[in-house]
């Protein structure tokens, strides 16, 4: 099990700083700026994954008392088990591929990503009030995988929810709830996949909850005065970044 150095920590305590901004303002992508950052930092794939959910729980639950009186579980659990019956499959590739080369996985996830952001964009979807039901289990089906091979479920679930005539605040709302629901399940998973490797890395993300906490109410501020339209041109534009960084970045080395 190793042991991160001071310079470690104190790189992933800004990396989350800023991942806990983001994610509080837009309501989505801390994982997928903050695993392949804090990778690159010097922690395993497993290592990173689990620092973040310990920071998007930490930041999530600061979204999410905000916006209590929106944040409703029982409302979302049809997409909330989707996700949730996808997720252990999810996990159970990232154990068997944990010892390869995480440039490769993050590759692969900026493909999707960028797939799906032009999917989104070719189809030119209109927000409406209901969509097909296929799309919500194609949606989460692929969160909940995803969430678990890389800690990135995020992106189908935010298109998902730019297809719907939503306030931005009850958009936020619907990620958090999602959110929460799946991070017991995952932390669970996470823990009996990698054991005394795992509840290190959570150990190393509960000591930097104080930096977690003070970009999550920075991005809360930040969130509150975006509003819908700028919103959705924020998060196309977060996602190709972060697609295009996680497609070509190891093409850098």
């Amino acid at each position: 099990m190793d042991i991160f150095s001071f310079p470690e920590l104190a790189s992933f305590g800004l990396i989350l700083l800023a991942a806990a901004a983001l994610q509080s303002s837009i309501g989505f992508a801390a994982g997928l700026i903050a695993i392949p950052l804090m990778n690159l930092a010097g922690a395993t794939l497993p290592q990173a994954i689990v620092m973040s959910l310990v920071g998007s729980l930490v930041q999530t639950l600061a979204g999410a008392y905000r916006l209590r009186r929106l944040i409703s579980i029982r409302r979302y659990w049809r997409p909330i088990a989707i996700r949730t019956l996808t997720l252990p499959l999810g996990v159970y590739v990232l154990w068997r591929v944990s010892s390869l080369d995480p440039a490769f996985i993050r590759q692969l996830i900026g493909a999707v990503i960028l797939l799906f952001v032009s999917v989104q964009g070719i189809c030119r979807v209109r927000p409406s009030d209901r969509i097909h039901p296929a799309w919500e289990w194609l949606a989460f089906g692929c969160s909940g995988f995803t969430l678990g091979l890389v800690g990135m479920g995020g992106p189908p679930i935010v298109l998902w929810v730019m297809a719907h005539r939503w306030s931005s605040r009850r958009a936020r709302a619907f990620l958090f709830s999602v959110y929460l629901a799946g991070m017991i399940p995952q932390a669970l998973l996470l823990f009996w996949a990698f054991g005394a490797d795992a509840l290190h890395a959570g150990a190393a993300g509960l000591v930097l909850s104080p930096m977690i906490l003070c970009g999550a109410w920075v991005g809360l501020a930040i969130g509150d005065r975006i509003s819908r339209t700028l919103l959705r041109r924020i998060a196309y534009v977060v996602l190709v970044l972060i697609g295009l960084g996680a497609l070509l970045g190891p093409m850098w080395k």
